[in-house]
């Protein structure tokens, strides 16, 4: 008893690669359906999961899903995943329309998805990378509270975990302008900006008057799938243009959206400035952002947000040369309970950067999503 009570207690690292190229799978879900929690593949295909006396699951909308035996946990290092059966349904493509889809969902929001009090244990990453070198590393543990899955003015509580890795240099482009030339200076994604989109109800309200003007079409998609691309070409929004394409995934029987991936191009979409210094002039540029959220079915058969990541590319021109600057917010769930109520302690300002929100201390070793090759050499190599 002592050794099955010992070996149920170890960790497993597990990596996760494409049957048929035999590369690396992100965002792949290896989780116990049972105690909804797990973790997440990184892009090297790799996860660190606790041995569980459970079925072990892993899941990629893309991918025909792969249950593990307990017994069978210890002697597996790799998986191999089978990508879906792509099919061509006739009916489905001349019948379905978008923007009624949407509009059932919106209809039907909490029949979908989860609409009781719920504290989902969440892992937040950050990153920050100028010129293709990364300069932003943020990973730590965020409890998100709310009354349900529904965006409303009131309600959502996210509160501090533990703090896995911090890490924040200058952004290196004014580097001899001493003021600018420090960490808190850096580029960021407001927090409060990631809530009008991290929930489904608020995200389809505001891209439904887009996708009722877009061009909208049904791809071939797996048998227990329905994809709808759509593209708005440019639109003029102020002073820029923008363009919107993207994939809405909809699991074809509850009708439920389990997907939406999205890119906006920009076209002068430009900030320019004047360093108070030494009058260089500087411009910043956003070139384009993308959005992607997915879901999965809990054990009471509703929808919950399982993965959310945003990300921004900017040019900033600063001193006759052109420094490339993308940012990217990463939330993945980890654990999922219902909860009708928490403390407020811990929480996070969603006015500010993430990273003034952090305590200098409390910073972890461990952690539940492993960190990629690249992002080790940037923690822990010596300057």
């Amino acid at each position: 008893m002592f050794f099955t009570q010992l070996a149920f207690s170890q960790s497993k690292t597990i990596t996760v690669i494409d049957s048929s190229t035999s590369l690396p799978i992100e965002n792949v879900n290896v989780y116990y359906s049972n105690l909804g929690e797990g973790t997440f593949t990184n892009s090297d295909g790799k996860a660190s999961i606790n041995v569980r006396e459970y079925d072990l699951k892993v899941t990629n909308i893309s991918y025909e899903e792969i249950v593990i035996k307990p017994s069978d946990l210890f002697s597996v290092d790799t998986i191999r995943m089978i990508q879906k059966t792509i099919v061509l349904d006739e009916v489905t493509i001349s019948s379905f329309d978008l923007n009624k889809s949407i509009n059932f969902i919106l209809d039907n929001y909490s029949k979908l998805y989860v609409n009781i009090p719920f504290e989902k244990e969440c892992e937040f990453k950050e990153t920050l990378i100028t010129n293709d070198q990364l300069r932003r590393l943020i990973l730590m543990k965020v409890n998100w509270w709310d009354q349900s899955y529904e965006r409303k003015k009131n309600g959502i509580m996210l509160r501090l975990g533990s703090i896995e890795y911090n890490k924040n240099k200058p952004l290196g482009i004014f580097t001899d302008v001493p003021r600018l030339n420090i960490a808190s200076k850096s580029g960021y994604i407001t927090p409060s900006s990631i809530l009008n989109t991290i929930y489904l109800n608020t995200l389809l309200t505001s891209l439904l008057p887009i996708i009722v003007e877009a061009d909208t079409k049904i791809e071939d998609s797996p048998s227990d799938l329905i994809l709808a691309s759509f593209e708005t070409g440019w639109i003029k929004s102020g002073t820029f243009s923008r363009n919107i394409k993207g994939t809405i995934t909809f699991d074809k029987q509850s009708k439920a959206i389990v997907e939406i991936q999205y890119d906006v191009d920009y076209e002068g979409n430009i900030v320019n400035d004047t360093i108070i210094e030494n009058k260089k002039e500087t411009k910043s540029e956003t070139k384009k952002s993308s959005l992607t959220i997915s879901f999965n079915k809990t054990l009471n058969n509703k929808w919950s947000l399982k993965t959310y990541e945003g990300n921004v590319v900017l040019d900033v021109t600063y001193d006759n040369k052109i420094n490339n600057v993308v940012i990217k917010n990463n939330i993945f769930v980890l654990k999922e309970s219902n909860v009708k109520r928490v403390s407020d302690k811990g929480l996070i300002d969603l006015t500010k950067a993430i990273y003034e929100s952090l305590p200098s201390s409390d910073v972890k070793s461990s952690n539940s999503l492993l960190l990629t090759e690249a992002e080790r050499k940037f923690m822990f190599d010596s300057e």
